[in-house]
């Protein structure tokens, strides 16, 4: 628990994990373990009246909590999640030309998206087709927040099974509507092998992103990174599978903008 003040206006308020002190009851105890072994471990969030206070009325309005990273700046800024913060219309689209033949369907959950399909050879191009999991049709219509001040891309996903053909992309308002699909700056999404079935977090750099690649296999053919203008101007997020032929079943929680991890966050 830490004490605060707050003010009038509605604005944010910081406070360090210095400033708080393991209590029962608004008294401070000295058994609980140290701070940073639990702070992946929190699992509810309170705002009280302080204590010993005094007695009176009051009314508090919160807009949001949420952590930072040092300095004060933001860790991150959430772009798409499946529990009501950052909602989005979500749909999947198959390859559509040529006698493309994958398939694929997208499920919202409670708290994720089951994205699962085949992607198959395209008979005329004897290489394997593509589908996509992607925001709403009309991506001018979308709105993202700026993201021009974080490192890349953090998607939150369970890779059920071992398919390897799975990218990350997005548009921005300068790739209109007829373009995105073939435009938008993609990257690999490489999900590491875990020995359990837990969510794992992905960190994919803007460097790592281009608009420029091979529309039969999202290869690249030349490094074109986003700029800060693309950056504050999102229009679409996409999850594509391509260039490889098979079944696929992947599940993920949120995509966001964020500071790339430090060696503390691998650690820990």
């Amino acid at each position: 628990m830490a004490n605060f003040s707050l003010s009038n206006e509605m604005s944010d308020h910081f406070i360090p994990w210095s400033a708080f002190q393991c209590t029962l009851r608004g008294s401070t105890v000295s058994w609980c373990p140290g701070l940073t072994t639990q702070l992946r471990e929190i699992n509810s969030i309170g705002l009280g009246t302080a204590f010993p206070g005094r007695a009176a009325p009051f009314n508090v309005e919160i807009q949001s909590i949420s952590s930072k990273a040092s300095g004060g700046r933001f860790s991150h800024i959430d772009l798409a999640t499946f529990d009501g913060k950052a909602q989005h219309r979500w749909h999947s689209e198959n390859d559509p030309v040529m006698g493309g033949q994958s398939s694929s369907t997208l499920v919202m959950q409670s708290s994720y998206a089951d994205y699962q399909g085949t992607t198959r050879i395209v008979p005329a191009l004897k290489a394997p087709g593509f589908t996509i999991a992607m925001t709403e049709g009309f991506p001018l219509l979308s709105k993202f927040p700026d993201v021009s001040t974080m490192d890349g891309l953090t998607i939150s996903v369970r890779n059920i099974g071992n398919f390897s053909g799975y990218k990350l992309a997005f548009c921005d308002s300068h790739i209109n509507f007829f373009r995105c699909q073939v435009g938008s700056f993609k990257a690999d999404l490489t999900i590491p092998t875990v020995s359990n079935d837990e969510f794992q977090d992905v960190f994919i750099p803007w460097s790592k992103f281009s608009d420029k690649w091979d529309s039969a296999t999202g290869k690249h053919t030349a490094e074109n990174p986003p700029s800060a203008s693309s950056l504050k101007s999102i229009t679409q997020l996409q999850v594509w599978t391509e260039a490889v032929e098979g079944s696929f079943h992947l599940q993920f929680q949120y995509v966001r903008a964020s500071k790339a991890p430090t060696l503390q966050d691998v650690l820990v």
